[in-house]
């Protein structure tokens, strides 16, 4: 209605108020959830690959508790044992888990948002981000308690030797 009155009110000086058809311009529903998940793997590759050898000192750090040493010292210690390459060990197993996780928590958080939204007024849409948030957390903790568990015994240089 509003806008019908916007038309009425536009002379021919001014410029005119275009509507476009939602249809041609957004992609399928289904298709929209395929790039969410798509787009969540790829973001998930890249910060594993960026944040890999911050994670490995972290995780070195945490299983050396008697030595109470710096996280430069650990880093160095570890370039100077295993090479460069020994900041990224476990790195495959990282990037094989983070991408289906980061994958299923978008899909799933962008679902649940979405099918949340229709039925709650607009003052209360944090609470649909919410419980997606949550809905997505839960359904990624499958993939990456145990997948974290592998990906921190291969920093550690201990029993696992690839993924």
């Amino acid at each position: 209605m509003e806008i019908q009155s916007r038309l009425s009110d536009i002379t021919d000086d001014e410029p005119k108020l275009q509507i476009f058809s939602a249809t041609h311009q957004k992609p399928s529903h289904s298709l929209a959830k395929q790039e969410h998940a798509f787009s969540g793997a790829l973001a998930g590759i890249c910060v594993s690959c960026c944040l890999h050898p911050v994670d490995t000192i972290k995780t070195v750090v945490q299983s050396c508790r008697a030595e109470q040493r710096s996280i430069f010292y650990i880093g160095k210690s570890i370039i100077s044992d295993r090479g460069f390459p020994g900041l990224y060990r476990g790195i495959t197993t990282n990037i094989a888990c983070s991408a289906p996780i980061s994958a299923v928590y978008t899909f799933t958080y962008e679902s649940v948002k979405a099918a949340l939204l229709p039925y709650l007024p607009k003052e209360n849409y944090s609470f649909a981000h919410c419980v997606g948030g949550g809905c997505a957390s839960i359904a990624t903790s499958f993939i990456f308690t145990p997948s974290e568990r592998i990906k921190q015994q291969m920093q550690v240089g201990s029993h696992y030797r690839n993924c």
